[in-house]
């Protein structure tokens, strides 16, 4: 789900009454997270993050590269989080809140889903032009390239060890941060009059 999407869900399933405002972290915001938090959650605002949580180099192997995290609390050690409860720096959830659009996908999901029958020229059709910039098709191709030099290799009893594990493709997801608060509330105006989080030069 992207933020929007989590945000419309939550506006049907409460009839209205709790509604939010979506910042966006990416391109890089110049932010004081502990300090931005704190603000709105004394408020009684519910912030609740949108993280590629494949930023960080220990979540490579993650299937569910976008994750939406409810911020519970923030303390002197970090930011408490839950789905899964868990207290993060500041620096590592900036970290995956400062994420480009993209999702890594694992060169063994690509290997084991090609046939000689797959029409790799679909991945150029996609109306969203990022496909063509990230050149996913030649991505692709590279990574059954290197798994054909394999294969060509072990017949020869020659080791050879591929150069890329992972590809990127875009996302629809966007890393940030959606604020939910009660609607027609003192809070709710606030978050309305609220500026957008400025760019880091």
């Amino acid at each position: 789900l992207t933020a929007q999407q989590l945000l419309n869900r939550i506006e049907i399933i409460t009839n209205g009454s709790i509604v939010g405002r979506f910042f966006p972290f990416w391109p890089t915001r110049d932010v004081d997270l502990i300090h931005w938090l704190s603000h709105w959650i004394a408020k009684g605002a519910v912030p609740v993050a949108l993280l590629n949580i494949q930023k960080v180099p220990d979540n490579h192997h993650k299937l569910d590269m976008w994750q939406h995290q409810m911020i519970h609390g923030v303390a002197p050690r970090g930011i408490l989080l839950r789905n899964p409860i868990e207290l993060q720096t500041p620096q590592r959830l900036y970290e995956q809140l400062t994420s480009d659009s993209q999702i890594l996908i694992r060169r063994y999901d690509i290997i084991q889903r090609y046939t000689p029958q797959t029409n790799l020229c679909q991945l150029t059709k996609f109306n969203d032009t990022t496909w063509r910039k990230m050149n996913v098709l030649g991505q692709v191709v590279n990574v059954l390239r290197e798994e054909k030099q394999v294969n060509d290799n072990e017949v020869r009893g020659v080791y050879y060890r591929p150069s890329v594990n992972y590809i990127r493709i875009p996302s629809s997801c966007v890393p940030g941060i959606t604020i939910y608060v009660r609607r027609y509330s003192q809070t709710h105006k606030d978050l309305l009059d609220a500026a957008e989080l400025p760019f880091k030069s």
